[in-house]
């Protein structure tokens, strides 16, 4: 079309609405405001430029806050939305530029997100899904390419090989922009991970360049308090971590108090997070008994002054499945350390669902448990430095050895959040009122 040419445009009946100037001039604006060429709407004798400001990537700025600024700015009238972030993107290979938006809230995984696209600088759609890469769900762009080919339908860029190497030119624009936040803004990256750390890590067990990308700057939780990967793998050689909540609370004190730095992996996606690294970095993954491994044994004379005590232990607990052992470790307040294999931990979800379910329920789950070995899945590690163990191996009542053997393994079971089945809420129930009944007694002596 030579240039000069002037089309006209006939109003069909039923259409008015699209001749009418604001109709009008909103729609020249959505689809050609980014137009280098000046767009005027005349009417009468007043005239109105339509696109007075090239695309916010053409612009010059004094300082890269300025430019973050107008980015934000534009992204806000656009989509009516505050982002957390602007990232500029740029492709030579299809002549791209553009805005990556980083989103103030963590979207859907399932949920594929859509951007605004640009070809030679006229709206081509509003929800292209193929510009940038599956893992880079946490922004929404606004890009133009001069030179990327439009499927026939308009709706998006064609899938040959310049868009799929433009699309990692653009995915590497976004690492080097994570990068350059995890060296120049710890703290905003941060809260960037914060806002989407729930969807990054499901990401990071999917997508091996995501994984790649992002796994330093995850945070997890740790005996030392809450640190990124990186930071962990800094003051640590070898990678130790529990896989559940309850294995956490047991060990988390005792490590702490020995120095052990170990994570806990009982969040969502954490265990498999850290089993993938191992592939990278050497990774062991702990439990009660093989940290109980590493506490101080007591000598033979100490092993002689004990023995009847444990034997004692041993027999009041064998109904539980759990056998007994004594050694020193940290923190001194800790009486015992109780670690239930996960064998163990599904027969007591067995046990426990038997004693609520009706008969034909009850019978399914016998069955299912029958399947399981009945030998010993449980240990209860009692603290030699503590003081109150101190007291009850020098005891000689066999009887207030073994209520307070049973309390304690109560208690344990307790600060492992496992619920107590029947027979153990009878051994709580008897030991309370053992209590109460031997202060009452005391207290009438006492007054005698």
């Amino acid at each position: 079309m030579p240039f000069g040419t002037q089309v006209y445009l006939l109003c069909k009946p039923g259409s008015e609405e699209y001749f009418e100037r604001e109709t009008l001039c909103n729609l020249v604006k959505k689809f050609g405001g980014l137009l280098s060429v000046p767009l005027q709407f005349l009417e009468g004798e007043s005239t109105e430029l339509l696109n007075p400001e090239p695309a916010p990537w053409n612009r010059t700025y004094r300082s890269k806050a300025q430019e973050r600024k107008t980015f934000l700015d534009f992204g806000k009238k656009l989509f009516e939305t505050s982002f957390f972030d602007a990232i500029p993107l740029t492709s030579d290979i299809g002549k791209v530029q553009g805005i990556a938006f980083v989103l103030p809230y963590s979207p859907s995984l399932a949920q594929k997100n859509i951007h605004r696209i640009y070809l030679k600088n006229m709206l081509l759609s509003e929800s292209a899904a193929s510009l940038l890469p599956d893992w880079a769900f946490f922004v929404k762009c606004v890009v133009n390419s001069d030179e990327l080919r439009p499927t026939a339908s308009r709706e998006d860029f064609y899938e040959d090989q310049s868009l799929e190497k433009a699309r990692e030119t653009l995915g590497q624009c976004l690492r080097d922009y994570l990068i350059a936040l995890s060296e120049d803004e710890p703290e905003r990256l941060r809260h960037l991970i914060n806002l989407h750390h729930l969807s990054m890590k499901a990401l990071a067990v999917q997508d091996s360049d995501f994984f790649r990308l992002i796994i330093d700057f995850l945070p997890f939780e740790t005996t030392f308090g809450r640190m990124t990967l990186k930071e962990f793998r800094e003051k640590n050689p070898v990678i130790r971590y529990v896989s559940s909540h309850d294995q956490y609370r047991q060990i988390s004190g005792v490590a702490a108090a020995q120095g052990e730095a170990i994570i806990n992996g009982g969040y969502v996606y954490d265990s498999e997070l850290l089993e993938r690294f191992s592939e990278l970095y050497p990774v062991e993954q702990v439990d009660a008994a093989g940290f109980a491994q590493t506490f101080e044994d007591i000598t033979l004379e100490e092993r002689d002054s004990v023995f009847d005590f444990l034997q004692v232990a041993d027999q009041v607990l064998r109904p539980f499945q759990c056998v007994t052992d004594i050694k020193k470790f940290l923190p001194i307040e800790m009486p015992m350390l109780y670690h239930l294999s996960q064998e163990g931990d599904f027969l007591r979800s067995v046990e426990h669902s038997k004693e609520i379910a009706n008969k034909m329920w009850s019978d399914i789950l016998n069955n299912l448990s029958d399947s399981y070995s009945k030998e010993i899945n449980a240990y209860l590690f009692f603290n030699l430095r503590n003081p109150l163990i101190q007291k009850l191996v020098k005891l000689k009542d066999v009887q207030l050895i073994g209520r307070a053997v049973q309390m304690l393994y109560i208690q344990a079971l307790l600060m492992g959040h496992h619920p107590l089945h029947v027979k153990e809420l009878s051994l709580l129930t008897g030991g309370l009122s053992d209590l109460i009944e031997g202060c009452i007694n005391n207290q009438i002596r006492e007054n005698q």
